[in-house]
């Protein structure tokens, strides 16, 4: 294990216990968990096998099980105190001590691989080997889907002017009406961090093609840890409003092999510039498999 990895696994085993509380017991973080899940069912086929990444103590479970036929459903956490945790949740799941750098799965074994606020433990030093070892374990056209923070200085809050003490004030104002009280983090390592989104991305395209990103709650994040729910529904109204702004976190999807048609059109326009072809089977073959590749790819997107 990295110097990095003994940290963490001793601050997740640290904070096991109360993890679930602190991190999804709040209706804005149901609302953010319930916009993930509605990102992972946007992109998952009856089937497929699924890997949920730093799965903590199996927090977002509850959504994994409303998926229809779920072909095999796994969790793994590099805090042996997460996977008690989550073993204690759901008897029956399939959970294991692991590290992002080495899936104890063989090679090919998921079609997607969930990785939800995992990455940005790790440095961005380590950040190409945990890529790596994702896509060892992924089908070979699997997806990595997976949100994570953005910081601070690429929040709306960094904004200048005015707006970041209004931000600031109503987050005051609606803690002290509240009564709500913030969870003290505990002291972090070095190698905790909110990515640079585009630090993040430039690693992640190195190996897979990027094919949604979205930027997600740029106002709730002020008041996460609010109980009354009320006052979720008017925070995902005004995040709704800024919609498009700087947010508090990122969610993304990206895929292993992806090819659309045109990247086909492409080789068969240059095999064509390249050969100047003459004979009239090869054109003929040719023509009809960029046709193929177009009506192939506007059916099936059509019919999916």
């Amino acid at each position: 294990m990295y110097d990095f990895e003994i940290r963490e696994r001793d601050d997740e085993n640290e904070a096991a216990k109360s993890y679930q509380r602190n991190y999804h017991g709040y209706p804005i973080m149901e609302y953010w968990d319930s916009e993930f899940y509605e990102l992972v069912k946007a992109h998952y086929k009856p089937g497929d096998r699924i890997l949920d990444l730093g799965c903590g103590p199996a927090s977002l479970w509850p959504y994994w099980h409303q998926l229809t036929d779920v072909g095999h459903l796994a969790g793994v956490d590099l805090s042996d105190g997460m996977i008690a945790e989550a073993m204690a949740a759901f008897p029956n799941g399939e959970f294991k001590v692991g590290r992002v750098h080495e899936i104890p799965y063989p090679s090919g074994s998921f079609d997607i691989v969930i990785a939800s606020s995992v990455l940005h433990h790790v440095p961005d030093s380590h950040l190409d080997g945990a890529m790596k070892e994702i896509m060892r374990v992924m089908s070979e056209h699997g997806l990595l889907i997976g949100r994570e923070p953005i910081g601070q200085d690429e929040q709306i809050a960094a904004e200048s002017g005015w707006l970041s003490g209004a931000l600031m004030n109503f987050r005051h104002l609606v803690y002290r009406l509240t009564h709500t009280r913030e969870v003290v983090e505990p002291e972090l390592g070095d190698h905790h961090h909110a990515y640079q989104q585009k630090v993040f991305l430039e690693h992640l395209q190195k190996y897979l093609c990027l094919t949604t990103y979205s930027q997600r709650f740029p106002i709730s994040n002020f008041v996460a840890r609010v109980t009354d729910v009320r006052i979720a529904e008017i925070m995902k109204k005004l995040d709704d409003i800024q919609a498009g702004k700087a947010g508090s976190m990122f969610y993304y999807s990206a895929s292993k092999n992806y090819v659309e048609a045109k990247d086909v059109e492409y080789c068969i326009d240059r095999e064509l510039e390249g050969k100047g072809i003459d004979l009239s089977q090869d054109k003929e073959f040719l023509a009809y498999l960029k046709v193929a590749s177009t009506e192939i790819e506007r059916y099936l997107s059509k019919n999916s």
